[in-house]
């Protein structure tokens, strides 16, 4: 791939990010944000020989671009694809040929159980092709404001029952929580780890630590026992003053008793003191996605993967 073509790629994308960034905040995406997502792909994404890369001129017009990395998903080797496409020339032909492609690449150099496909908040037309040709929809990455979300919850009556309190974890609690993690994923179907939940011990276990440590997990206790929490992260991804909202569950003897409000308040309240202005979060699970509409939150990526 010749230098200028990698320039017109790497321009193409941030583009289409732009773009993205001006739909979702009705505001244009800061200089310094542009610049570092321009040497990403230009000097990372784009050089790396063993990822896969494709595109498609008209002329010498870009009318697509994809690319697929390895990744590491729930313990599952996988592989992630984005797909920038515009409108007017993505068919489902047109990914299948993508897919086809991507596994012969990777066909010989790369074990790997799912391929992943990411599709940005402005590309509709893509998500609806990923729908009607089957692939598997694991869950929406969302941003909301916290303004917004105290807002809901100042209309709420959010005090405990008695005998319920909430508190800060500690690492005492690790155990208990990643266990507690285990029921709650397991019983309800629409969680994305519902079929795999033990992936809660092997791969999460160091991230909750670091949010105890940190002083951003919250429990609901009752007695003694730990029957909720919530798990935030605190500079995800190195994005200053942002956190993400990690996780979320409560004993299933205990649903819709309004433990999941009290305990999102509380981390509300928390990114408050934090002076924290806007959160992230992923899920898959039909009570999130549904208080994610009356928090006001908006969907930066519709996930879905196909299994090999």
């Amino acid at each position: 791939m010749s230098c200028s073509i990698k320039e017109k790629l790497a321009q193409y994308y941030l583009n289409f990010r732009k773009n993205d960034h001006l739909y979702l905040f009705n505001k244009g995406m800061p200089k310094k944000a542009e610049k570092e997502l321009l040497n990403f792909i230009l000097n990372q994404q784009l050089n790396i020989e063993d990822e896969y890369h494709s595109y498609k001129l008209e002329g010498n017009k870009i009318m697509s671009f994809v690319f697929a990395r390895k990744n590491n998903d729930e313990g599952e080797d996988t592989l992630v694809s984005e797909m920038i496409i515009q409108d007017n020339c993505v068919t489902k032909s047109m990914i299948k040929e993508e897919i086809a492609k991507i596994k012969s690449f990777y066909k010989d150099k790369y074990e790997y159980k799912k391929i992943i496909f990411a599709a940005r908040s402005t590309q509709n037309k893509l998500t609806q092709l990923y729908n009607e040709l089957g692939f598997e929809f694991t869950g929406y990455t969302y941003i909301g404001k916290v303004n917004d979300a105290l807002k809901y919850y100042n209309n709420k009556d959010l005090s405990c029952p008695d005998g319920i309190k909430i508190r800060i974890a500690t690492l005492q609690d690790l155990t208990k929580i990643l266990q507690l993690g285990e029921i709650c994923h397991g019983a309800d179907q629409t969680s994305r780890i519902h079929n795999n939940v033990s992936v809660l011990q092997k791969e999460f276990s160091d991230v909750y630590k670091k949010s105890i440590k940190d002083k951003a997990t919250f429990l609901i206790i009752d007695k003694s026992k730990i029957i909720g929490y919530l798990v935030t992260l605190l500079n995800y991804k190195n994005y200053d003053k942002k956190v993400l909202i990690g996780d979320i569950g409560v004993h299933p003897d205990h649903w819709g008793n309004g433990f999941a409000n009290i305990l999102y308040n509380k981390a509300f309240q928390f990114m408050k003191s934090k002076e924290i202005e806007m959160y992230l979060g992923t899920s898959s699970t039909k009570s999130v996605m549904n208080l994610s509409k009356k928090l006001n939150r908006k969907v930066l990526l519709s996930v879905y993967y196909i299994n090999i």
